[in-house]
């Protein structure tokens, strides 16, 4: 079982642990969405709710603020797919 939990040495993860443990950020874009919706009485079909949840999502991206740590996500994503193949190396041994 410790083999399955990855160990990030050089990456500084108290930068995002915050933001990546919470769905404070998906909640805030939801209910922007929601916002940007309300005055939408009847819809028509469902290709005009994707088009105002787009546009809600766009208002929103725009006044996301930085993660903190966001120039290491890259070395994040890089990590996590070394570990998932080596995860996946360890499962193929076992069978």
């Amino acid at each position: 079982m410790a083999a399955l939990v990855p160990r990030w040495h050089n990456w500084e993860w108290n930068k995002q642990n915050h933001t990546v443990s919470s769905t404070n950020l998906i909640e805030l874009a939801y209910s922007m969405v929601r916002d940007a919706t309300q005055n939408v009485k009847q819809w028509r079909n469902g290709t005009q709710v994707l088009r105002w949840s787009a546009a809600g999502l766009l208002d929103a991206e725009r006044r996301f603020h930085r993660i903190k740590g966001y120039r290491d996500i890259p070395m994040l994503a890089m990590r996590l797919r070394q570990h998932l193949q080596a995860v996946n190396r360890e499962a193929v041994h076992i069978r």
